[in-house]
């Protein structure tokens, strides 16, 4: 508002200063408030702008948290992974050594190799029927078969003092030079 303004509207000069006094004033007090207001929204800015930071800390934060967590998850399950193996492993022995002490006595295989392959093959049967009893599957394995076991009629003979230097076996006979 001018004073011009309220000129045109034929106010006594008393009049127009009282109106542009308080409209000064009015004027003054919306200027402090704006001022205030400035404050506040730098003030406002400022805090999220740190606020802004700490997020992203934060965010970083939750982030290793996360792979932490990952990375926990991982052990715990590597730790039930490795347990449950050295469960079925000592269940696999047990059975391995139950299977082994079921063996005729005597028996001497030819190679750990057939001895093995015997081993895996009763397992296998096993698990295809556990009614069945580990001599019922030994025997029906072995039955009639060559080169599984050793055949003693088939080892060399050894015949003492006639192999070896002091008169111990060794593969060539000594002979004493006459001359």
């Amino acid at each position: 508002m001018k004073r011009a303004d309220l000129e045109a509207l034929n106010l006594e000069k008393e009049a127009i200063d009282k109106i542009m006094d308080m409209n000064g004033a009015d004027i003054e007090a919306k200027k402090a408030e704006i001022n205030t207001l400035k404050t506040q929204l730098k003030e406002s800015k400022e805090s999220i702008s740190e606020l802004n930071e700490k997020l992203k800390d934060v965010d970083s934060k939750d982030e290793t948290i996360g792979n932490l967590k990952k990375q926990i998850d991982d052990m715990v399950q590597a730790e039930k992974d490795r347990e449950e193996n050295e469960r079925k492993k000592k269940a696999d022995d047990e059975l391995t050594e139950r299977i082994v002490s079921a063996f005729p006595e005597g028996v001497e295989f030819t190679s750990d190799y057939a001895k093995n392959g015997v081993i895996a093959d009763i397992k296998s049967a096993l698990k295809e029927d556990a009614t069945l009893g580990v001599k019922e599957i030994f025997e029906s394995l072995t039955k009639d078969k060559e080169g599984i076991f050793k055949n003693k009629q088939h080892e060399k003979l050894k015949i003492p003092g006639t192999n070896s230097k002091t008169g111990e076996d060794d593969e060539k006979p000594k002979f004493k030079s006459f001359f």
